[in-house]
């Protein structure tokens, strides 16, 4: 069980908005927008170390010029990279954007940043512990470091072990788009709701977050939970467990103040807006929140109840004794999801690339995706799971610290299949993935009985079949022997006939890809063994542009075997 809420920020120090994308203009209401995309001076490894490199009077000028945003592997000069980088941009703030607070949109980065206005530090995401790949920044300006009417030096540290790094992708429809924004004119390129509601619904709702968290300041769970809707979905928390949240997070409030900045109202429908707003918290004269917060509230029977965003797609952080750690862990709900609250559905456990994250998934706009495929009957409802392997290669470290198999195989389950409706049975559970994905899908579904036991389908798309990834200490030890256990022909072939005929198989790579004869060696395995199994090859190799033309293919088969196997058992 999750207890999810808005002041559940307590413990996050950092300002974060969520992704989301087109733009604004200088407007006659004060809006303001200055992209920033295009032209940036970048340097790498000990000049991106420099602290005098992040002062407005350091002189940049042999450094080389790159066009943002974009991967380090799309600039000749960095191909191959990994590491430290330090980019560097100056600009010019007109006197007539005084007035409102001011936001820097960098989009998305991997993995790791930190950035600096005038030579302060104004924002930073993802520690050498937990990266925060794909994860959108935007970090508010202080308007004391701001020189209106003068030149701004923005200087931006990024760090990522891998040679997807950099500042690589921005807003509107190219995602192209980064730049400082006030939030109305951010909103708008991020595509969320930007039309401001009328001042009076506006004052309403602004009142009405100040009753409530006046009442959970005040220990009074049960009337704050009086304006809140019984149809309450927020980020995965359901009204019940919200209700349980508020009960218990009195006890730690009392007694705290709360302070919001640069609130605002957006209408989303004539019934439906949002509010948009910092806030600062403090408990005993001291900060303990500083952080953002969106709150969603509809027009129910005349009165304004939160109601949640209604979000189907979203994130929970799971505590995982396997792992000694959070589990950052992705959710699709189908569409019937909110309205047929008996329904029950299969589950397909989806695994990203190696050096990626979870957040890829939000990236390519899975939700849409898998909405259209329903909507036009290619694929029945289901609900997709997408844990983080937070470097473990999905994998139990040789040393026992991290333990990934245990966690997906033991944890996961039991800890979202319940909350969400998902059908336990074995029947109605499948997995499946990208690239390295792809092969663990493989190793996770046959290597232990428990595997066996869960996975009825097993799904690879352009799968690393057979590959054993450089020596990874903190993962084997510095054995490489150790990656012999995952290799997928030698589980085929030590798998049990009953074990192998009681799954189903899919396989889709590219007829030029690295891994096609490991492919054809576990087909003719398969094969050899009389176990039914797809096998599919198109024209190309082992990159994006194949994997995303092909990931419908991927869905249509877990669906055409869920349908398959519950008929069976109906």
């Amino acid at each position: 069980m999750r207890y999810c809420f808005w002041l559940l920020h307590l413990w996050f120090a950092y300002l974060v908005f969520h992704p989301l994308v087109g733009w604004g203009q200088t407007s006659p209401n004060k809006e303001f927008a200055l992209p920033l995309h295009g032209e940036w001076r970048i340097a790498f490894g000990f000049y991106a170390a420099s602290r005098e490199a992040l002062l407005p009077d350091y002189n940049d000028s042999s450094w080389v010029s790159i066009s943002v945003p974009g991967f380090w592997n799309d600039y000749e000069i960095s191909r191959g990279f990994s590491g430290l980088a330090l980019y560097r941009r100056t600009f010019v703030l007109p006197e007539t954007a005084k007035g409102k607070p001011l936001y820097l949109l960098l989009g998305r980065i991997n993995s790791i940043d930190e950035a600096y206005l005038n030579g302060q530090l104004i924002g930073k995401t993802g520690s050498m512990e937990n990266p925060a790949d794909g994860e959108l920044r935007a970090y508010l300006l202080p308007d004391s470091l701001i020189a209106y009417g003068k030149t701004n030096t923005l200087a931006v540290r990024v760090f990522c072990k891998n040679f997807d790094g950099g500042i690589y992708a921005g807003a509107g429809p190219d995602k192209k788009l980064i730049g400082i924004f006030t939030k109305t004119a951010m909103r708008a390129a991020l595509q969320q709701p930007a039309v401001p509601a009328p001042d009076s619904i506006a004052q309403i709702i602004r009142r009405t977050v100040e009753v409530m968290d006046t009442m959970l300041i005040s220990r009074q769970p049960e009337a704050y939970m009086s304006l809140v809707s019984e149809r309450y979905f927020n980020n995965g928390t359901r009204y019940a467990e919200q209700k349980l949240f508020a009960q218990a997070i009195t006890q730690r409030l009392a007694g705290a103040t709360i302070t919001y900045h640069d609130f605002q109202v957006y209408q989303v429908s004539d019934s439906l807006v949002v509010a948009d707003y910092d806030s600062e918290i403090k408990w005993q004269n001291k900060v303990s929140y500083l952080g953002h917060d969106e709150r969603y509230f509809q027009l129910e029977n005349g009165k304004w109840l939160e109601i949640g965003n209604q979000s189907r797609f979203f994130d929970l952080e799971i505590n995982s004794a396997y792992m000694r750690r959070k589990v950052s862990v992705g959710v699709y709900l189908p569409p019937s999801f909110l309205q047929h609250r008996r329904r029950a559905y299969p589950v397909l456990y989806l695994l990203h690339p190696q050096g990626g994250t979870h957040l890829l998934w939000r990236e390519i706009e899975l939700d849409r995706f898998l909405d259209s495929l329903i909507s036009r009957k290619q694929i029945i409802e289901m609900i997709v799971v997408m844990p983080n392997e937070h470097g473990s290669y999905y994998v139990n470290s040789k040393d026992g610290k991290r333990a990934y198999e245990n966690f997906f195989l033991e944890e996961l389950p039991d800890l979202v299949e319940e909350d969400y409706r998902a059908i336990r049975q074995r029947a109605a559970r499948a997995v499946a993935g990208v690239s390295w994905g792809g092969a663990a899908a493989l190793f996770l579904a046959l290597k232990t009985e428990k595997g066996q036991a869960l996975f009825s389908a097993v799904g690879s798309l352009m799968g690393t079949l057979d590959h054993r990834p450089a020596t990874q200490t903190a993962i084997d030890g510095g054995d490489h022997s150790f990656w012999n256990a995952y290799m997928a022909t030698s589980l085929l072939e030590r798998s049990a006939d009953s074990t192998l005929r009681a799954t189903d198989f899919f396989f889709l790579t590219g007829t030029q890809n690295l891994f096609l004869p490991s492919h054809q060696a576990a087909v003719r395995i398969l094969r050899r063994r009389r176990v039914k199994h797809t096998f599919l090859t198109f024209e190309g190799s082992h990159d994006f542009s194949f994997w995303t033309a092909h990931l419908d293919k991927l869905f249509k088969f877990h669906s055409e075997v869920f349908q398959r196997q519950l008929r069976r058992r109906s």
